[in-house]
């Protein structure tokens, strides 16, 4: 866990399922700088090693976060 997370110029990538109600949404460039222990790390997220990857379900009409999807 970090203590805080911080993203900067941003681009995504949405993937989605064929029915239309599951989303992957990829962050493919920009800047994530995270600090754990009151040490400071910045990434580039075009070649960060471990992608940062967002599942997203439909449900009434509004996305949501996939808790089931993330936690695996």
């Amino acid at each position: 866990t970090f203590d805080s997370i911080d993203y900067s110029g941003v681009k995504m990538k949405t993937e989605m399922a064929p029915d239309g109600q599951k989303a992957t949404v990829t962050l493919v460039n920009g800047k994530i700088t995270t600090v754990k222990d009151w040490q400071s790390k910045v990434e580039d997220l075009k070649t960060a090693v471990d992608a940062e990857e967002y599942y997203l379900i439909l449900r009434d009409g509004t996305w949501y976060l996939d808790i089931v999807e993330m936690t695996r």
